[in-house]
């Protein structure tokens, strides 16, 4: 009786298709990934899903007791249990996709790429900002400035390390007047 086993789901995921086909997924109702094909077409989709190896490598990893394989076709509108996981699956997705990208902009922010840094004069006395442009992080400007006699600056939110950077760039792009 397969009633009380726990399913797999299987879809063509037409979010992500493209011109040259699409992924093919089998999920878990909690949304975990199981297993993935890019397939050309959604025709093929079951059959790239389905696979002997898949089955062996990945399905009964997860389900050693058994599982239900259930493929999805089209957008599944009638499948309550289904709709829910690929929700699940997506919010899973975009989650990993966002933690790849603020890894990237740390790593950017740790390690800049200044295409410029140069120092430009204010209206005020005393006053003086840096503008900066990196490489994937984009551009900004750091104020410095005194207020009361202390030394302040106006860091855009940006950490006092990447001032520092900015700072460095600045100076290793000047002209040294000995």
């Amino acid at each position: 009786m397969t009633d009380n086993l726990p399913k797999i789901y299987a879809f063509y995921d037409k979010k992500y298709e493209t011109p040259h086909g699409g992924p093919v997924v089998a999920i878990t109702a909690e949304g975990k990934l199981l297993a993935g094909h890019f397939s050309s077409s959604e025709d093929f989709a079951c059959a790239d899903i389905s696979t002997k190896y898949k089955e062996e490598n990945f399905y009964y990893v997860e389900y050693p007791g058994g599982y239900k394989f259930v493929y999805v076709s089209g957008s599944g509108n009638g499948d309550k249990d289904f709709l829910e996981a690929k929700e699940k699956y997506h919010a899973k997705k975009e989650e990993k996709e966002k933690e790849k990208i603020e890894k990237k902009v740390k790593d950017k922010l740790k390690n800049p790429e200044f295409t410029y840094a140069d120092l430009q004069k204010t209206d005020r006395d005393w006053q003086f900002t840096l503008q900066w442009g990196a490489k994937g992080l984009g551009f900004g400007e750091f104020t410095f400035f005194y207020k009361d006699g202390k030394l302040m600056l106006d860091n855009e939110c940006m950490s006092k390390s990447f001032v520092k950077k900015a700072l460095c760039a600045m100076v290793d792009n000047c002209e040294s007047v000995d």
